[in-house]
């Protein structure tokens, strides 16, 4: 024998073994291959023998009742509270006081085609005589609202009952106490009597030439 013809032989029979170990081993693989596939086949047909059975309303009702159910809110998120109306807010300012009623009886409307008596502005201190559509500071201011020092007005008549104006102030010649007269002149304004050179006649009776306002 050639020397190496001996190994040569060994080689083939070695490579004749492993061929035929692989070609075991595939068909090995391929046997659990098909029992895999055969059990999957099987639960296919059993599956599809149970919708056979159920029947497609009872599939579909399966189906729709999964679809429907909500999935569960997760654990630890707060449920919002159903929202309550508030209530009118309450405030502590007080309501405005109601407004005070004018006094009535007077106004402002001029008194044409009267007698009237001259008179003048006196003792005011420059600060001037105020006009008022009424006896009483209380009335609304007359148009013109301040007659000057040393102004002649035109009286109509008096009042002996009005605002009583009271003078402490120690003026010469100027009335010292409380003074309820008061002259209504010709324009329909009212001036407190108290500032006016007429003669200061106390009583129920105006001075001579000037009538009471209710005898006009």
């Amino acid at each position: 024998m050639e020397p190496g013809a001996e190994g040569q032989g060994e080689k083939q029979s070695q490579k004749g073994q492993d061929q035929g170990g692989g070609a075991a081993s595939a068909h090995s693989s391929g046997v659990v291959a098909a029992a895999k596939w055969g059990a999957i086949a099987a639960i296919v047909a059993a599956l599809l023998g149970a919708v056979g059975v159920l029947g497609p309303p009872v599939v579909e009702a399966l189906v729709t009742k999964w679809e429907e159910t909500p999935n569960p809110a997760p654990s630890g998120t707060p449920t919002p509270s159903p929202e309550v109306s508030s209530p009118v807010p309450v405030t502590d300012t007080p309501d405005d006081p109601p407004p005070a009623p004018e006094p009535v009886g007077y106004d402002c409307s001029p008194v044409p085609g009267r007698e009237t008596v001259l008179a003048t502005v006196v003792y005011t201190e420059g600060l001037g005589l105020n006009a008022f559509c009424g006896p009483a500071n209380s009335y609304p201011r007359a148009q013109p609202s301040n007659y000057p020092e040393s102004e002649t007005l035109t009286i109509v008549c008096q009042v002996r009952d009005g605002q009583s104006v009271d003078d402490t102030d120690d003026v010469p010649g100027r009335y010292t106490g409380a003074w309820a007269v008061w002259n209504k002149l010709s324009n329909g304004a009212w001036v407190s009597d108290l500032y006016v050179d007429t003669p200061k006649v106390e009583g129920d009776t105006p001075p001579e030439g000037i009538p009471l306002c209710e005898d006009v």
